[in-house]
Parts: structure tokens; C-alpha cells; sequence
């Protein structure tokens, strides 16, 4: 048997009606159903941002208007950084030998001969550390 024919075959036939008692029952049971149900905004579950956001809305309001402000300023402000060199050229021969002399007339104006020595960083202290590796062999 065929879908098509069966969907013919109950084209054909007459509908019944519902037994009015049957059809009472049915609808008392919706209306008391529909009745009960409380609204969607009213459940527990949307009760939280009700009680969180409506009583201070307006201080909400400031607040997204405040940070819009802020965020406005900060992107009319902004300025492109200049680019700077990704590798620096090596100094030249001449350029030392003068920031040598410069420093030398420098020790002689100030008559101190211990800042020209003063001048290298002393190395970092090595690891103090008294633990030692013990290794035994079987």
C-alpha cells in the first residue's frame, strides 16, 4: 500500500465529530494549564538581571556613556609611534677614536683619573651556590 493511497482513502471518509463532553475536558485542561504557567519574566531564572540592572539604570546608562567617552578620547588621541631603525649602524672608527678623546679631556678638565677606570661595569658576581653533584658508580 502506498502513502498516496492511503492519504486518498482518508480524504474520502467523513470526519467524525469530538464527543462534547470529551472536547469540555479537553479545553478545561488547556485554559487551567495556560492559567497556571507563569509569564517567561517572571520565572526565577530572569529574575536576577531584573533586580541588578532595572532599579539602576540610569547609573548604567553613565556608565556606557562614560566608557564610550573614554574609549572615543583614547582612539581621537592616538598617534602612530615613529619607526625606529631595526638594526643600528656600527659605529665607524673616527666616531670612537673622538668619544675616546672626549673622554680624556674630560678626566684632564676634572682632575680625576679614577672615573676613566671607574667607567667598565665590574662582572656580575658568579654563582654561590656550595652544592655539589655527587655521582657514584656501582
Amino acid at each position: 500500500m502506498n502513502t498516496d493511497d492511503f492519504e486518498q482513502r482518508l480524504q474520502r471518509r467523513p470526519m467524525r465529530q469530538v464527543p462534547a463532553e470529551w472536547r469540555e475536558g479537553i479545553l478545561a485542561v488547556a485554559r487551567s494549564t495556560t492559567s497556571q504557567r507563569p509569564a517567561i519574566l517572571d520565572t526565577q531564572q530572569h529574575l536576577w538581571w531584573r533586580e541588578l540592572i532595572w532599579p539602576y539604570r540610569r547609573v548604567w546608562a553613565g556608565m556606557v556613556c562614560a566608557w564610550l567617552l573614554i574609549i572615543g578620547l583614547n582612539a581621537a588621541s592616538f598617534e602612530q609611534a615613529p619607526r625606529v631603525a631595526s638594526k643600528a649602524e656600527p659605529r665607524s672608527g673616527e666616531e670612537i677614536r673622538a668619544f675616546v678623546e672626549q673622554r680624556r679631556m674630560l678626566v684632564q678638565l676634572t682632575d680625576s683619573p679614577t672615573e676613566l677606570a671607574n667607567t667598565r661595569k665590574p662582572n656580575p658576581p658568579g654563582p654561590r651556590s656550595d652544592r655539589t653533584t655527587i655521582i657514584s658508580a656501582a
